[in-house]
């Protein structure tokens, strides 16, 4: 820590990274041409007849960089493991960034691509599957895992409810499979633990769908494990669009905590936003796979009336969700959104996933009023779905950046 400490930058290699006896002590300095330090480092290394003596040598090459020539293949051996994690090139010097911190966390675009890609996936699979229970296609295909006892769907089975379940299933297994590839390639260049865990945490939700999934064909669609089902593609639509926000540039780059939380703790305010979002997308689960989604075949009157003259176990739940429910989340976006907007203007991590949330939300309740009109279209009834997964991803990535840009209390 003395040595690199005459470097001015971050400490290199602190305590605990250096393989075990490696030991590194400072040699010298001399001044350079260019008014920097070149420095001189002794590396002793164990061997069979006792400790072997290494020299090399830090050259300027630049602002916080520097170059490193290695005396013999023992010192760059045991340098690769502190610093690259590979094998460099013995022939040839080795740069590395002395302004960098390895254990600092660092922007892998690769690994925010794939975790994108994931995401538009498992939009697409809620699309999938939002289009099976709105065309009544959940047991077009009557066995699982596998498809009239096959991989695929004989050709001559491959049309009308079929089709739709099959995709959803194609559209499952590609989401499994790409989620774990994501989860993999997480573990081996992620540094922060949390979003390793974030990353198996999802592999487990989708591992976990997938037998819900197959639950519901086996047991004929009990309302529960159909809830289940749906509550849990949520859950795992939340979690990889987390893993997107946490991998990308701007979330890597931003400074935390610079924002002050005003005029009110938004912080909690979005949370609790996000979380009412998500007992109302349950509250529509059970309504739509009870059956309950028409038990009230008009808006925004009841039966011609302000309340339902008749009450039944359907109507309540119906009214809750479309009338009720509706109107506290219509309110608690819009309130929130319009907090954002107008005191984080500046703050565009803040602001447009609030704008994005105030208006998918106006969007969701039209469709909902088209839904009843229509008496549960299809397309319209499948929006309805998508549009509340995009509202709920909305508002959680708002609460997410508050949570990484605000001060704490």
């Amino acid at each position: 820590n003395y040595l690199f400490g005459l470097l001015g930058p971050k400490k290199l290699i602190a305590g605990g990274h250096l393989p075990s006896g490696v030991f590194v002590a400072p040699v010298g300095c001399r001044p350079s041409l260019s008014s920097r330090m070149t420095l001189l480092i002794s590396i002793l290394t164990p061997s069979r007849r006792g400790l072997r003596y290494h020299l090399l040598t830090l050259s300027p090459k630049g602002r916080g960089f520097y170059e490193i020539s290695f005396a013999n293949r023992m010192v760059a051996y045991f340098f690769k493991a502190v610093v690259r994690g590979r094998a460099p090139a013995f022939s040839k010097p080795l740069g590395i960034d002395m302004a960098s911190n390895p254990t600092e966390p660092r922007y892998h675009p690769a690994l925010h691509r794939y975790a994108l890609v994931t995401a538009g996936f498992t939009f697409l699979l809620l699309l999938a599957g939002a289009l099976v229970t709105s065309t009544g296609s959940s047991l077009s295909v009557p066995d699982w895992p596998t498809s009239y006892g096959g991989l695929a769907p004989p050709l001559s089975r491959f049309k009308g409810g079929v089709v739709f379940e099959y995709s959803h299933r194609a559209v499952a297994g590609t989401t499994a499979f790409l989620m774990l590839g994501l989860a993999f390639a997480t573990q081996w260049v992620e540094s922060r633990r949390w979003v390793k865990r974030l990353a198996w945490a999802a592999l487990g939700a989708v591992v976990l769908q997938a037998v819900l999934g197959g639950i519901t064909v086996k047991f004929g669609l009990p309302t529960p494990v159909s809830v289940a089902h749906a509550g849990l593609a949520e859950i795992f639509f939340c979690l990889i669009v987390s893993l997107a926000l946490v991998t990308s540039k701007t979330w890597m780059e931003d400074t935390p905590y610079r924002v002050a939380d005003r005029p009110a703790s938004l912080k909690f305010w979005t949370a609790l936003t996000t979380g009412i979002i998500y007992f109302q997308i349950l509250v529509g689960a059970v309504t739509r796979h009870s059956g309950a989604g028409l038990a009230i075949p008009d808006w925004p009157l009841s039966f011609g009336h302000l309340l339902p003259p008749d009450w039944t176990a359907s109507i309540a739940l119906q009214f809750s969700h479309t009338r009720v429910g509706a109107l506290v989340v219509l309110y608690f976006v819009n309130h929130t959104a319009y907090r954002v907007c107008t005191h984080y203007t500046e703050e565009g991590a803040l602001s447009w996933p609030a704008a994005t949330a105030g208006l998918l939300v106006w969007l969701q309740c039209f469709l909902g009023v088209i839904l009843i009109a229509t008496s549960k279209a299809i397309v319209p009834t499948s929006l309805h779905v998508i549009v509340g997964a995009a509202t709920l991803a909305s508002m959680l990535v708002l609460t997410l950046n508050c949570f990484h840009l605000m001060k704490k209390a």
